[in-house]
């Protein structure tokens, strides 16, 4: 059996006051810091963890929005079962009652979204189940970016409004919607600039998977969504992401150190 990562998106809310991106140690402690320490500490130090970034919504700043990577679903369960998992639940839930989402996929959405400089997702309910060959279909129509392949490469290089293809991961579980199981994606997009993006978004293309007519992307990207199902998708955008750090407020920056008895190396 392949034991793949597997990755956690939850979204909670917490006001705009509260540090939450500066608990690293490039920050002096203070008490309104060290809350959120104490929250992030026991995901950092959990076996099996492998990295963690949160932001805002850029519509909703109370909004935040974390994505957890873990080496398997079992290290995830057994930091449910210690006791930092009840601070570090305790401390998200301050505000709002999280809402979580399991991921499967390919892609390592952690490290997309820390080298996004302006990261958006897609999400896109499809009827359940959707099967491996339909998978690979939908990761093929790659979201918001026309296929472009026959323009020439310096040309792509110069006038792409985009960092990178976009990520595609998908919810574990079904979620039900409107009285019908759903299969969620959530494709992750990594934009130049929110000005290069709706310059792209609102300029007719040159569609080549379908002919040669010119269309909307988004025209483009709701017509083969259709085709697979989806009636419905919503986009939504962020700030830029930071990585939850392992070091934290007034820590040493390298070697090894002691954190409450506990020897630290990270």
């Amino acid at each position: 059996m392949v034991i793949r990562p597997f990755n956690i998106w939850i979204e909670f809310r917490v006001p705009e006051s509260e540090p939450i991106f500066e608990t690293g140690n490039e920050f002096a402690p203070n008490e309104a810091r060290q809350k959120w320490v104490d929250t992030v500490c026991p995901l950092t130090e959990a076996s099996g963890f492998e990295g963690a970034c949160w932001s805002r919504f850029r519509d909703d700043p109370e909004r935040v929005a974390l994505c957890v990577r873990w080496a398997s679903r079992e290290a995830l369960e057994a930091f449910k079962e210690s006791p930092g998992y009840d601070r570090y639940w305790k401390g998200i839930s301050a505000f709002s009652k999280p809402e979580e989402t399991e991921l499967e996929g390919r892609c390592h959405p952690v490290h997309y979204l820390t080298g996004a400089r302006y990261p958006s997702l897609l999400r896109v309910p499809f009827p359940h189940p959707v099967d491996p060959e339909k998978h690979e279909k939908i990761l093929r129509l790659n979201g918001f970016i026309n296929d472009n392949r026959m323009l020439p490469m310096p040309w792509r290089r110069q006038h792409q409004p985009w960092q990178g293809a976009p990520s595609l991961v998908w919810a574990l579980s079904p979620q039900m919607r409107n009285g019908k199981l759903m299969d969620m994606a959530f494709w992750f997009h990594s934009w130049s600039s929110p000005e290069e993006e709706e310059k792209y978004k609102t300029t007719p293309g040159k569609n080549y998977s379908d002919g040669f007519g010119e269309v909307l992307p988004r025209e483009r990207l709701d017509r083969k969504l259709r085709e697979f199902g989806a009636s419905e998708w919503q986009e939504e955008h962020f700030q830029a992401f930071k990585r939850i750090p392992k070091r934290f407020n007034g820590e040493p920056t390298n070697g090894r150190f002691m954190r409450n008895g506990r020897e630290i190396f990270a």
